[in-house]
């Protein structure tokens, strides 16, 4: 019986200071700020460090809302970015953007989009546009980079303050 204690015991101990060793993962610390337009006076504008979301309303000029992102929508995105590997795509894409900048020219509308992060202290800014977004057979990478972007705007675009503000009207040609 005092063998079984002990061996009880020893294993309470044990998995006790197993506990002790394990280190927490602390969620990854990010801010950003995501903007497209067509038009640069009328940005839609998502900023976790000004807390504002501001949209374009096209034939009403723009309206904004104060704005604090869920801790979850926070995580998704993070997890997006190192999905995507989104930090090391600007190379690939400068290389990209020179490649088609013939076709850019042949795109109307063209919708210009900036996303710029900090993540885990580390800061990066992707500049691009719905004709590079539309891609080539071939470039994966920048493919990658039309994924992330779709997916950050499904999460960015179904936030309850911008649900809140009033539709856009009108269009650009």
């Amino acid at each position: 019986m005092k063998k079984v204690l002990l061996c009880g015991l020893f294993l309470v101990l044990a998995l006790a200071f197993a506990a002790c060793g394990k280190k927490e993962e602390k969620p990854s610390e990010l801010s950003f700020e995501y903007s497209s337009w067509y038009e640069p006076s009328r940005k839609n504008i998502f900023s976790t460090e000004r807390s504002i979301i501001q949209k374009d309303l096209v034939a009403n000029g723009v309206t904004s809302a104060v704005w604090k992102i869920s801790d979850e929508d926070l995580a998704e995105i993070a997890a997006l970015i190192k999905k995507y590997d989104v930090g090391s795509l600007n190379e690939d894409l400068q290389k990209y953007t020179k490649k088609i900048g013939d076709f850019m020219a042949t795109v109307s509308p063209l919708e210009q989009i900036s996303f710029t992060y900090t993540l885990d202290g580390k800061t990066y800014t992707i500049t691009t546009n719905n004709a590079i977004m539309k891609g080539l057979p071939g470039e994966l990478k920048v493919h990658n980079l039309s994924v992330f972007f779709d997916e950050l705007t499904k999460i960015l675009y179904r936030q309850k303050e911008y649900q809140s503000l009033p539709a856009a009207k009108g269009g650009y040609q």
